[in-house]
């Protein structure tokens, strides 16, 4: 990882020398980065560049893409990683939103989000939310023929 790191880093020097700092190709370097620290638990540093990827989407494509809202749920996981349930989950729900405009509730995208987002409620203690959320998942991951991809264990309490 520490290598994948340097070599972020490097292609962040570049990028901001060669077409500024304002540009999705930053933001995209951003975000492979922030991954990468992620991966190696330094979750504050992953968030900060999650946050600031964030931005330049935000001014560059805007907030309502694909784009946006994978951003989103890479923060939302470093926030769940820091057991900052509730955080994660108006992220989760924030990118949900997006999602759903972009490529529809039925979508696997969703579905992934719903699962996730029904772990949140259960370590939040809402159990009534998490059970509809898995439920609702199951069922669109049903439809779309990829039944075997759901992990139910969080929310299940397994």
């Amino acid at each position: 990882h520490e290598e994948a790191a340097r070599l972020y880093a490097e292609a962040l020097e570049i990028t901001a020398e060669c077409v500024g700092r304002q540009t999705v190709t930053y933001a995209d370097t951003l975000h492979g980065l922030a991954s990468v620290r992620a991966d190696q638990q330094r979750h504050e540093e992953a968030a900060r560049l999650y946050a600031e990827a964030l931005e330049i989407y935000a001014e560059c494509v805007g907030r309502q893409t694909v784009t946006y809202a994978t951003t989103l749920q890479g923060l939302a996981n470093v926030r769940r990683e820091q057991q900052r349930h509730a955080e994660a989950l108006a992220l989760e729900s924030e990118a949900l939103e997006i999602y759903e405009a972009c490529v529809g509730r039925q979508s696997a995208q969703c579905a992934a989000l719903l699962n996730n987002m029904a772990c949140l409620h259960l370590k939040l203690g809402r159990h009534d939310e998490a059970l509809a959320l898995v439920e609702e998942a199951l069922h669109t991951f049903e439809a779309l023929g990829l039944q075997q991809s759901v992990d139910c264990g969080c929310a299940l309490g397994t």
